[in-house]
């Protein structure tokens, strides 16, 4: 009887440390897409800072004019596919302004309300699609958030590193 409750015992142990070694890679695989998606956002903000900075220093002036305002809609369901479908809607502006060769082109820009109001536009002349709208932002301004969010999944997936190893040691006793 021993012997058996022996096996048994030991059959849980086992069983035990793979469900543990199983929790730590699905722990281990969160924590990778938190820091690889931080550092995403990170690039990005770079890549913007850059763009703007030398639209900024090389870019060209011009007159905009806001054409139409569109809305974008999007959805998610919320409570991980078992809750509501939320949808969420934000208006876009389209704005048209001529480049220096007389071509005109439309870009979106957020957070312009108003048909017909005039703006002024920085765009770069090789590329005229990349525009921005030359407002009061400064250019921290404008790649704070991904700055913020990118830190913010970066040090919380290296966070969530260490707590998966720790809470794996603390089963593996």
């Amino acid at each position: 009887m021993k012997s058996y409750e022996k096996s048994v015992s030991e059959q849980i142990k086992q069983q035990r440390k793979r469900d543990s070694q199983k929790e730590l890679r699905v722990d281990r695989l969160w924590a990778m897409v938190s820091t690889l998606g931080g550092i995403g956002l990170l690039i990005y903000a770079l890549l913007s800072y850059q763009t703007v900075a030398n639209l900024e220093k090389r870019g060209f002036s011009t007159a905009g004019i806001v054409t139409e305002i569109i809305t974008e809609k999007s959805g998610y369901i919320s409570g991980g596919g078992l809750g509501a479908y939320v949808e969420t809607v934000h208006y876009v502006s389209i704005i048209e302004f001529k480049t220096k060769q007389e071509k005109i082109v439309k870009f979106k820009a957020n957070d312009i309300c108003c048909r017909g109001r005039k703006v002024e536009i920085l765009y770069n002349p090789d590329n005229p699609q990349q525009a921005i709208v030359n407002g009061k932002l400064s250019i921290l301004d404008r790649v704070k958030q991904p700055i913020g969010w990118g830190l913010f999944l970066t040090l919380f997936g290296i966070g969530f590193f260490k707590v998966a190893q720790i809470k794996y040691e603390l089963h593996a006793r």
